[in-house]
């Protein structure tokens, strides 16, 4: 990642996810994942959870954007498998890998297993007492998107329904996603 013209190097004083989301920003995927995996590695040995799925959800992005789905569904594998080990499936942390999990298969067209993986993370959070959240919209979003791509419109307007009052109940009605939900909607 090329540092910013203003300063010759990175601030020292920048965690490796700020590098790494700098160098995200400015369209340097490789180096970008190299500080990724590098704070997911960390905090995974130091069992911080909230920070490590930080990590493996900017590495999975780098490789969506390369664009390098495999890849990306590889790191996700890797990383479900081995956190299966470490920290509760019922978790927030597998709740976000199973939205990514929904991402990742919408973007490769197979509709039914995003919709699978959008299931499994909405049914997590809401298992957990998260019920209106921006994560809960976006899930609901995605679910909208895979049943209109699979001819089910009916079921998309209500899934994208959800989404809006969502963030309707967030006062979130000033954003680019709440745009992009009444959109939806029709």
């Amino acid at each position: 990642c090329k540092p910013d013209p203003k300063n010759a190097t990175f601030d020292s004083s920048k965690s490796d996810l700020e590098k790494a989301d700098l160098c995200k920003k400015r369209d340097s995927y490789d180096s970008a994942i190299v500080f990724y995996s590098q704070a997911a590695d960390h905090y995974f040995k130091s069992e911080k959870w909230d920070k490590w799925i930080l990590g493996v959800n900017g590495i999975i992005d780098c490789y969506r954007f390369k664009p390098d789905l495999p890849e990306a569904f590889r790191v996700l594998n890797k990383w479900d498998s081995i956190a299966r080990n470490k920290i509760s499936v019922r978790s927030l942390e597998f709740s976000t890998l199973n939205q990514k999990r929904g991402i990742l298969f919408s973007e490769s067209g197979e509709y039914e297993n995003s919709s699978q993986g959008f299931q499994q993370a909405v049914n997590l959070r809401l298992s957990l007492g998260i019920k209106k959240d921006t994560a809960v919209a976006l899930i609901y979003n995605g679910m909208g998107t895979n049943s209109y791509y699979l001819g089910k419109y009916d079921e998309a307007f209500n899934y994208y329904t959800r989404a809006v009052k969502n963030y309707d109940s967030l006062g979130m009605t000033q954003t680019v996603d709440y745009a992009m939900f009444i959109q939806n909607v029709g």
